[in-house]
């Protein structure tokens, strides 16, 4: 199924070249009967025949030529909203590309796929933009202000990441490929508890975490935030859960000023009470995380960290230790940064395997565009421990 761009583009590129080579061919053909007319006049009748006849022919093969390439040529756009810059976007994005470039190596049809983004609250404004834009399909990755409806008035196929819950009033050209991320926050909350439990099993208060959620309106990082508090509030009653990061957009450099500040804060605060630096931080993407690791160590580095909450924070050996930070996505340089124990801000990363999304998400796409339908496979989240590496090795 093909938008009405599609066919304005096509009959746009055969106007163009169709008139450029009719007029070198007719060019060609007048030479021809004037040499002919000067040097032999007695076969310019049957010289015209064949010129003609050629002629014909040439232009009825140029016609279909063009037919086929506009047909075998489909173009598919890549929507998402508030996404600039974020890695595992960009990482998925990559990975959609390789998918089209191996499909269409294999393929009667040759794939494009272009990123459409969109800034943060202008979803609706780009998504309709769009629709002058040549594409035959759309993958999808939009927040809650995106109805199913806006996406139908494009009349393509269309595959939907994490946007509703459910197929059940999804036209047939449509698909919703849904990722368990309550799996994925359940994860990370256990590797917390892990961690957190011997450090409170004789205290008298329960561990204090920090949330960054990045953004309401984005289920990707909802559901594996959600799952993760609900975990730690099954182990701890009283837990402390501090989440005000809903306008992070998922970004590195707002994650690292936000933590920044909060810890700034919390140096300026006085009792003990309202003084505490959390224990541990749960991001809901690797490129937040990132940004609370510059935050904690840029603190540390100007010798502020430790002067936070040392009761919480004096280990029985004389030790120090700093909050620990727990990210989402699986970006490889959280893995490169995880790699070894030296590292001492991030315990562990949630990989949501970007990759086997990208290839879902593609499979499933072609599969609408070429009548074969596609089922998709569950994807398991996988924790990426710190020291990942010496372990797998032992």
């Amino acid at each position: 199924m093909h938008s009405s761009a599609f066919h304005r583009a096509s009959r746009v590129k055969l106007t163009k070249m169709g008139l450029s080579f009719i007029g070198s061919s007719i060019a060609t053909a007048a030479v021809g009967l004037l040499l002919s007319q000067v040097f032999l006049p007695s076969i310019a009748k049957p010289t015209l025949i064949v010129c003609t006849s050629l002629f014909v022919l040439t232009v009825f093969y140029f016609v279909l030529r063009v037919i086929y390439d506009s047909w075998r040529i489909r173009y598919i756009a890549f929507f998402s909203e508030g996404t600039q810059g974020a890695t595992f976007y960009e990482t998925f994005f990559e990975h959609l590309i390789r998918e089209a470039h191996g499909h269409s190596s294999n393929s009667k049809y040759e794939y494009v796929i272009f990123p459409w983004i969109a800034d943060q609250g202008h979803g609706k404004a780009k998504l309709g933009s769009l629709r002058r834009i040549n594409h035959s399909g759309m993958i999808v990755w939009a927040d809650q202000g995106i109805e199913v409806k806006d996406l139908v008035a494009h009349k393509v196929h269309s595959v939907l990441l994490d946007s509703i819950s459910s197929q059940e009033g999804l036209p047939q050209h449509f698909m919703t490929i849904r990722v368990n991320h309550e799996v994925g926050g359940k994860s990370a909350g256990e590797a917390a508890v892990k961690y957190l439990e011997p450090l409170y099993k004789e205290k008298s208060v329960d561990p204090c975490i920090m949330v960054l959620t990045g953004r309401t309106s984005d289920r990707y990082s909802q559901h594996p935030t959600k799952a993760f508090c609900e975990v730690m509030r099954i182990k701890w009653g009283n837990v402390q859960i501090s989440n005000a990061s809903f306008d992070l957009l998922s970004s590195r450099d707002e994650a690292r000023t936000f933590v920044y500040t909060e810890l700034k804060n919390l140096s300026n605060r006085q009792g003990a009470g309202k003084n505490r630096l959390p224990d541990l931080i749960f991001a809901a993407s690797d490129d937040m995380a990132l940004g609370a690791r510059e935050a904690l160590r840029q603190y540390q580095e100007e010798g502020r960290l430790r002067g936070l909450c040392e009761d919480y924070f004096t280990e029985e050996n004389g030790g120090e230790r700093v909050p620990q930070i727990i990210g989402y996505g699986g970006t490889l340089e959280m893995f490169d940064l995880l790699r070894s124990d030296e590292e001492i801000y991030l315990l562990a990363t949630v990989n949501s395997k970007v990759e086997e999304q990208a290839k879902n998400a593609w499979r499933a796409l072609t599969g609408l565009l070429e009548g074969v339908r596609y089922r998709v496979p569950e994807i398991e989240m996988e924790l990426k421990p710190r020291g990942w590496a010496y372990h797998q090795t032992h």
